[in-house]
Order: structure tokens, then C-alpha cells, then sequence
């Protein structure tokens, strides 16, 4: 979701700042939490929404933080991110993503876990 604040950086580049909320499954084998995070980020949009830069932070919350080969610490977590994204129609988007979710140390144990991933996604339209 777009919030109010954008601004024209350069020519053609415009910087928009968003709320996203999202949802997953975390799985380990037989065993699978659920991940649910909401937070603030911004877009850089830089050949007239051809393609974009994505980054931002947020709180997560996974139902499941112990898992037989790896412990998360516990069920709060924080997730970071940045993409790289591309519009080759006027209502698709495509690109990669970096994730990662910690504790920030919060709890004694702290492992981290680090996702790659594609992303096909609708504009709003």
C-alpha cells in the first residue's frame, strides 16, 4: 500500500514510501510455522515504473521458532529487505529479493535466516 509521502529525486525517479503487510509458511522438513509481518518501506522507482529498488524493515511474528536442525530464539522477530524489480507490461511486476529475518538479539540465540526470492506481483491498478 502507497502512503502519502513521495518525491521526484531526479528526471523520470520518484521516491515512494509504502506499507506492506505480508504472510508465510516457514518449513523444515516435517515441521512448518507461519510468518506474519507488517511495516514500512520505500520504492525508488526509476525509469518511469519500468524498473524499481525496494527496501524496507518490519516486525515479524512466526508461530513456530523451534525447529528440529535450527532454533530462531523466539516468536518476535524483525525482517530487513531490498529487491530489484522490473515492469515489462503495465500491470506485471517482476523481480528478486533478499530477506532476512533475526531477533536482533533479543534472545540468547540469534541464527538468522536468509531467503531468496522471485516475485511476480499484479500493479495496483
Amino acid at each position: 500500500m502507497d502512503l502519502p509521502y513521495h518525491k521526484n529525486v531526479s528526471e523520470g525517479a520518484l521516491l515512494q514510501t509504502k506499507f506492506e503487510v505480508t504472510g508465510g509458511i516457514l518449513q523444515n522438513f516435517s515441521q512448518n510455522g507461519l510468518i506474519f509481518s507488517a511495516g514500512p518501506g520505500f520504492e525508488l522507482n526509476i525509469i518511469r515504473g519500468v524498473s524499481l529498488i525496494d527496501a524496507g524493515i518490519s516486525p515479524t511474528f512466526i508461530t513456530r521458532h523451534s525447529f528440529t536442525t535450527n532454533e530462531l530464539g523466539g516468536l518476535f522477530n524483525f525482517t530487513s529487505y531490498t529487491g530489484i524489480y522490473f515492469s515489462p507490461f503495465n500491470f506485471l511486476i517482476a523481480g528478486y529479493r533478499f530477506q532476512h529475518m533475526s531477533n536482533a538479539g533479543i534472545y540468547p540465540q540469534n541464527p538468522g535466516v536468509n531467503l531468496h526470492i522471485i516475485e511476480i506481483r499484479l500493479k495496483n491498478l
